[in-house]
């Protein structure tokens, strides 16, 4: 089982027929909620630094706060809330570092679905708070756990 060190929430890519400012808006409600209650600022995590640009919740989010992508220079602490938007595998991984110890919530895209992570870390659904987490199959749950029991079984013994 992957050892979650932080509180999680999701928006998925379901076709819900919402606006942008629908599914955006309770996402940066969720991170604003954590902030206050850690008393440290957000930040935003993006792709590219075009991703942040433009109109919308989440961009001015981005503006209030700041923003940083995989390949940002000068990288943030890690410890703070962070809103992960649409996110490749690269910025995922990223994203959840710098959200250690704190909160990350994720607006998913198309192009890397999250449901089984939101399963594996038990995330809330911020369009449905009140359904349950979604739930992986037990017999694909066991295989995860072998993967990450024997993979750090290997970096141990082959470090990188």
């Amino acid at each position: 089982m992957i050892m979650v060190t932080y509180r999680a929430a999701w928006v998925p890519d379901d076709d819900s027929g919402l606006t942008f400012d629908e599914l955006e808006a309770p996402v940066v409600e969720w991170i604003e909620q954590m902030s206050a209650e850690a008393g440290v600022a957000p930040i935003l995590v993006v792709n590219a630094v075009q991703s942040a640009a433009g109109p919308g919740i989440v961009a001015e989010f981005g503006r209030r706060y700041g923003y940083t992508t995989p390949r940002t220079k000068d990288h943030p602490a890690s410890g703070v809330p962070v809103l992960a938007f649409r996110p490749t595998l690269e910025a995922f991984d990223y994203a959840q570092q710098l959200a250690r110890g704190s909160a990350l919530c994720v607006i998913e895209g198309m192009s890397f679905p999250l449901a089984m992570w939101a399963a594996e870390v038990g995330a809330v659904n911020l369009l449905a708070p009140a359904a349950a987490a979604p739930t992986l199959d037990p017999a694909l749950k066991k295989d995860l756990d072998s993967i990450h029991f024997f993979g750090r079984q290997q970096r141990l013994v082959w470090p990188r």
